[in-house]
């Protein structure tokens, strides 16, 4: 990690990761709210991380599951059924995500699929919905399909999509590191630290309240799973 610095912005003082503004490490204010996923989140023989909306698809011999990871510095692992497309779809409990004025909020994922090209990932906020990746009305986000490498960055309203497609790339047992940051004004993106999206989208979602969500599928018939390393969100009020 670079050296920390710190601004102030709406009557809250933030800290970055170096002089990425958006690459937050901590906000400290009147009204913030934080939450990082941990090992005592996910329960070890059930499909339902606490505080978490569930939504498994297990077709194939055994079942989806977000468990608890016995490896250091990692928190738990997606393993899916072994059927195309099972996986799971998860939201973290209320909708307290929105690109107005009167916030500003953060929300990283650092994680790795076992097979990048056979597998997809969705990871941002987005509202309500059990198919992320079937598509979804209302959401900021990070996507990876099956069958490509490629990493687009997407902002989406009524399903009317900005897309910054490919910003980065997967590869195999590697860790990516996925970060977005609305500041009240403007939304920022940065994949493994480097700057991918610094604008206002044409399909800027800010009519609707959103969730911390993340769905990981298997692209084929076999159990290709992921491995989370961090997943954690701050939101803080603007004055």
């Amino acid at each position: 990690m670079a050296t920390q610095r710190s601004y102030q912005k709406g009557g809250n003082l933030i800290f970055t990761n170096g002089k990425a503004r958006g690459r937050v490490v901590d906000i400290i204010g009147p009204n913030v709210w934080k939450y990082d996923l941990r090992p005592d989140h996910l329960n070890v023989t059930t499909v339902d991380p606490e505080r978490w909306t569930t939504t498994v698809v297990s077709a194939g011999t055994g079942d989806t599951e977000f468990d608890p990871n016995d490896t250091g510095n990692r928190v738990g692992t997606i393993t899916p059924a072994d059927n195309d497309n099972d996986g799971g779809n998860y939201q973290l409990l209320g909708e307290n995500f929105i690109c107005t004025s009167s916030q500003l909020w953060y929300a990283s994922l650092e994680g790795q699929h076992s097979d990048a090209d056979q597998s997809d990932l969705f990871f941002g906020v987005a509202v309500t919905d059990t198919d992320l990746l079937g598509g979804v009305a209302d959401a900021v986000y990070f996507e990876s399909l099956d069958e490509s490498l490629d990493i687009n960055f997407v902002a989406e309203k009524g399903s009317a999509e900005t897309v910054a497609a490919a910003v980065g790339t997967m590869a195999d047992a590697t860790d990516s590191l996925f970060e977005i940051f609305w500041d009240g004004t403007r939304l920022l993106a940065y994949l493994d630290g480097v700057k991918v999206s610094d604008s206002i989208p044409a399909n800027l979602p800010d009519t609707e309240a959103m969730r911390l969500s993340i769905q990981h599928l298997t692209g084929e018939a076999v159990v290709n799973t992921f491995n989370v390393k961090r997943l954690r969100a701050i939101t803080a009020e603007l004055f």
